[in-house]
């Protein structure tokens, strides 16, 4: 109640505030073509969406919002913020059974879950209400893990898809629930593939089938057309990296 009592004070005033961004073109100008949800799942997607990668997951949340409210600030952003405070019980949870054997272990998975839903790294991702993916991801990735602790293969499987269908950067997740293993069950990462074989087997089909979707038959020809910061691989991965030093800096406040 405490971390929901936060996240809401912060984001309340959030919800009156107009469209910004991309959500002045995705959702304001674009708000009628949102109604054709079918072709969300076509070769259409970037024609009708205005969008530039496929992310269908994400793009499908705020227009079944936006179909019977219409494209309105307060009601998709208010989505966003319901998704933001859950995603913040949800590190809570995964606290309090990482911290089972901690004395005070509830006391630190609340701070967990308030510092998650009050870092100033949300504010763009949760008042952009066409940045729902990043949220959405974060969803996918906490349950995955929920469900890979508790070894439900298939629901983790199913969370990693999910994630994958709301923005590409899910396929962070193998790594991170094969660092899990490592750090906090202490189980080397031979060991960890011979007593999950069935699960990280799993995530890779889940990966394969997404890879054919997204790289064979959702390709945006826009996308081809990107050009490397600097004309260069070497200026984008530097800037890459900068980028990464300064986000995990961030964490820090």
């Amino acid at each position: 109640m405490l971390i929901a009592a936060l996240g809401a004070a912060i984001y309340a005033p959030t919800l009156g505030f107009p469209f910004v961004w991309d959500d002045e073109v995705l959702l304001g100008d674009q708000a009628v073509a949102l109604r054709d949800l079918p072709a969300l799942f076509t070769r259409d997607y970037f024609q009708v969406t205005s969008e530039r990668t496929w992310r269908p997951l994400a793009t499908l949340a705020y227009a079944l919002l936006a179909l019977p409210f219409g494209a309105s600030p307060w009601i998709l952003r208010g989505a966003s913020v319901l998704l933001h405070l859950l995603n913040a019980w949800l590190v809570w949870r995964v606290a309090r059974e990482l911290l089972a054997d901690a004395p005070s272990r509830d006391a630190a998975a609340t701070v967990a879950g308030a510092w998650f839903v009050l870092h100033p790294m949300h504010v763009e991702t949760v008042v952009q209400v066409t940045f729902n993916e990043d949220l959405l991801v974060t969803t996918a990735a906490l349950l995955a893990l929920i469900a890979w602790r508790r070894g439900a293969t298939g629901w983790c499987a199913a969370a990693f898809g999910a994630g994958l269908l709301s923005k590409e950067s899910a396929l962070i997740l193998p790594p991170l629930l094969l660092a899990h293993e490592m750090t906090i069950r202490r189980v080397p990462w031979r060991a960890s593939f011979a007593l999950h074989a069935k699960a990280y087997a799993a995530l890779l089909i889940v990966c394969g089938v997404y890879g054919l979707l997204r790289f064979g038959w959702f390709v945006n020809p826009a996308e081809t057309g990107g050009a490397y910061i600097g004309g260069a691989v070497m200026p984008s991965l530097l800037t890459m990296g900068q980028a990464l030093g300064r986000g995990l800096s961030l964490l820090l406040i």
